[in-house]
C-alpha cells in the first residue's frame, strides 16, 4: 500500500512541471520619462505595474494597472472579456485620480519586448485640491516579471 502512494507522489511531480509551465498571466513593471511634453513643461516620469490574468468566469482577462506616485497607490481594473487593445481607465486612490485615459500592452505579436502606450493626462498633484493634468502620449518600454 505504501508502494502505491509513493508511486502516486513521483507521477504527480512528474506531470506537475508541464502545469506549472503552462503561464496563464502576465506581469509587467513599465517606466519611463516623457522626454518632450506637449505643454513644453519639465518632463514627466512615468511608472506602472500591469497585471493580467485568467478571470473568475475562465474566458475573461482580469486585468491591473497600477502606479505608485508620492508613496500612495494609485490602481485601475479592467475586466476584460472582448480582447480590447485599448482600454479606458482611471488610475485612483479613494478620489485622488494620478492618471485618466487609455492603456495598450503590446509585444509585436510575441517577436518583440512588451510596450505600454499609455494616452490621457496624468495629474501631477492628485493630493491638491486643484489637478495639475499634463497631457501624455507615450509608449513605455516594459519588464516581463512573468514566471
Amino acid at each position: 500500500m505504501r508502494s502505491n502512494a509513493w508511486l502516486v507522489m513521483v507521477l504527480t511531480m512528474l506531470g506537475a512541471p508541464s502545469v506549472a509551465l503552462a503561464r496563464d498571466h502576465l506581469e509587467l513593471v513599465c517606466g519611463g520619462v516623457v522626454t518632450s511634453p506637449k505643454d513644453g513643461g519639465e518632463r514627466i516620469p512615468l511608472f506602472f505595474h500591469f497585471f493580467d490574468s485568467r478571470a473568475s468566469d475562465g474566458a475573461s482577462r482580469d486585468q491591473r494597472l497600477s502606479t505608485i506616485y508620492q508613496g500612495k497607490m494609485f490602481q485601475a481594473h479592467y475586466l476584460n472579456k472582448d480582447e480590447k487593445s485599448d482600454v479606458a481607465i482611471v488610475l485612483k486612490r479613494a478620489e485622488q485620480v494620478r492618471f485618466k485615459g487609455a492603456y495598450a500592452v503590446d509585444n509585436k505579436g510575441g517577436n518583440g519586448p512588451f510596450t505600454l502606450h499609455v494616452v490621457g493626462k496624468i495629474n501631477e498633484a492628485p493630493s491638491a485640491k486643484r489637478p495639475a493634468y499634463r497631457e501624455v502620449d507615450e509608449m513605455i518600454p516594459c519588464i516581463d516579471l512573468s514566471i
